[in-house]
């Protein structure tokens, strides 16, 4: 078929045989494949109005979170508090509230600081192999053989980490080797691919091709390992602020 215009097409026309394709990027893909998953999709707004809910708990909280109702102790669900109260009179909503902005922000911060280094050490391990990769890996086998409530702990004590910020980010050198190990895994075989030969063989980067090629279609193993991690880390506060060192 010829690819010449038809003599009748007018200035500025497309032909009718030309199709007009827009190029679509590796993160295009994964996010469209992602939402066409209906239960993925549910889940990312329930997770959304969660982590709205947190941000704001502030305006959203109809009391403070030392605020106490000496005419509401032990009282039920009511529309003035609509979990009831303790018995010193504190109110459940505004303090679940409260508790939830403090979690929200630290699984936020954990698992952007968490997923970066376990990402970026994993991809890397994994794409290039050998050496640096042995170091890796072994290095990481090393860490996951020390128990990450005791090294938290000592850390915590040893830094004097007191304010939210230091702790995530505490958590976050505690709790990113797995996902590291599950993007090396991911990159090994994915390395191996004909698309990345071709890209290769076009003279594309390494750092281009990790970033535009390997980490998209390691996607959906690094989000569940990101979101175990998360987990692993909500736990971890728990447990030190329990102790007294968050």
């Amino acid at each position: 078929m010829s690819s010449a215009a038809p003599a009748d097409a007018l200035p500025g026309q497309r032909p009718e045989y030309e199709f007009a394709v827009e190029p679509r990027s590796q993160w295009a893909l994964t996010r469209r494949r992602f939402l066409r998953h209906r239960l993925a999709a549910v889940s990312l707004l329930i997770f959304a109005f969660v982590v709205t809910a947190g941000l704001f708990a502030g305006p959203l909280a109809p009391y403070e979170y030392t605020h106490i109702d000496v005419h509401a102790l032990n009282a039920g669900p009511s529309w003035s508090h609509l979990f009831g109260t303790d018995s010193v009179g504190h109110d459940y909503f505004s303090r679940v509230l409260v508790g939830l902005g403090v979690e929200v922000r630290i699984v936020l911060l954990v698992g952007v600081f968490g997923t970066l280094i376990g990402m970026l050490l994993g991809a890397t391990a994994g794409y290039f192999g050998g050496l640096f990769d042995n170091l890796v890996m072994r290095g990481i086998d090393v860490l996951l053989t020390m128990p990450p409530l005791v090294v938290l702990l000592v850390g915590a004590s040893y830094l004097h980490a007191t304010t939210l910020v230091e702790i995530s980010i505490l958590i976050a050198c505690v709790v990113w080797m797995p996902v590291a190990r599950v993007v090396r895994a991911s990159c090994l075989s994915l390395r191996e691919m004909e698309y990345i030969e071709a890209a290769r063989a076009m003279g594309a980067s390494d750092v281009r091709i990790i970033v535009r090629q390997v980490l998209p279609n390691a996607s959906g193993t690094v989000a569940v390992a990101a979101s175990l991690m998360t987990a692993g880390a909500v736990i971890l506060e728990t447990t030190i602020a329990f102790l007294g060192f968050g």
